[in-house]
């Protein structure tokens, strides 16, 4: 499997990002969360301070930022997950964050995940949304180019919209307790890694109608679940 996995999208901390939305879901301190496909431990980083117990699996075990993590398990995703060591651990959350898109047996990991999740357990999901404004506008000019990062990263395999990303979830036996989208990436666009006045007042009315026309703006999808 390739590198993609531990090399990890770098930290989006403003406002509406997947990070700072995933990180306001994780409520108080001290979880036990399995973090399947963690990288470098981009999500750690960002909880680091409520004391949250991390368990990280992923395919390489990352070069830095190690202390992150309560422990370390190497495992090829594609392969699933090693369940007799990870069943009956009590998470309170198991995160699949950007990690299925990159998958050809993405169903497979999602089955396992039920396995091995308490009835308490919540679940997260994110996956981009292919049928964002961006991507529909470029189809309509005869455009689909892969690129280094975003929704068509090369290393892309699956693609969701809102719609087909619920129901599948939904057919591998999971209930969907909330929906969460995130705004188009106004700060990536404009390489501003901090929020001033002028983004800050975008990104809220982007996100105002990003939730009315999630199928259409939402630029990813998280999903928080529970197995049934």
């Amino acid at each position: 499997m390739s590198k993609f996995q531990v090399e990890s999208y770098p930290l989006k901390p403003y406002e509406f990002s997947s990070h700072t939305l995933v990180s306001q879901i994780i409520r108080g301190a001290g979880q036990q969360i399995l973090d399947i496909g963690c990288g470098s431990g981009t999500i750690e980083e960002i909880t680091d301070a409520r004391n949250n117990s991390f368990i990280g699996i992923d395919c390489i075990e990352p070069e830095k930022n190690q202390d992150r993590f309560k422990e370390f398990i190497i495992q090829d995703l594609e392969d699933g997950l090693p369940i007799t060591k990870l069943k009956g651990r009590g998470f309170d959350y198991i995160l699949l964050l950007d990690i299925l898109e990159h998958l050809k047996n993405h169903t497979k990991l999602l089955q396992d995940v039920h396995q091995i999740a308490d009835p308490d357990t919540k679940i997260i999901i994110s996956v981009p949304n292919i049928a964002n404004i961006y991507i529909r506008l470029s189809l309509l000019l005869g455009r689909f180019e892969y690129a280094d990062r975003g929704t068509l990263d090369r290393t892309h395999l699956r693609f969701f919209t809102r719609s087909s990303f619920r129901r599948w979830v939904r057919d591998n036996h999971f209930v969907i307790e909330k929906q969460i989208y995130t705004n188009l990436p106004i700060n990536e666009i404009l390489k501003r890694r901090k929020s001033g006045l002028f983004l800050k007042v975008i990104n809220h009315i982007l996100h105002f109608f990003t939730n009315i026309f999630s199928g259409l703006l939402a630029y990813q999808l998280i999903l928080v679940v529970k197995k049934k």
